[in-house]
């Protein structure tokens, strides 16, 4: 009988663990699907850039390779609203 206690405070646990790390992943999901640099798409297997908008709001921008994420990482601001319009820097420019 003492086992059934244990097994439910062990269920209740793992519960909590997976949703955190659920609501974790959440916050650094990507505002984009392409890479602002290349236009290629992102690879979700490299962590993406920390940027903050122009009101202060914090958000993710993903990128296609580890160059990508350095270059954007010099100077993360360049590239927020090419990333929030899901367009390559060359595209926002350009006004497309």
């Amino acid at each position: 009988m003492r086992l059934l206690p244990s097994l439910c405070l062990l269920a209740t646990l793992s519960f909590g663990a997976t949703a955190w790390a659920a609501d974790a992943a959440d916050e650094h999901k990507p505002v984009n699907t392409v890479c602002p640099i290349s236009g290629k798409k992102i690879d979700p297997t490299i962590p993406p850039v920390e940027a903050k908008t122009a009101d202060g709001k914090t958000i993710w921008i993903g990128v296609c390779s580890e160059g990508s994420a350095k270059k954007i990482k010099k100077d993360p601001a360049k590239y927020v609203k090419a990333a929030m319009d899901d367009k390559t820097i060359a595209q926002e420019e350009a006004g497309k």
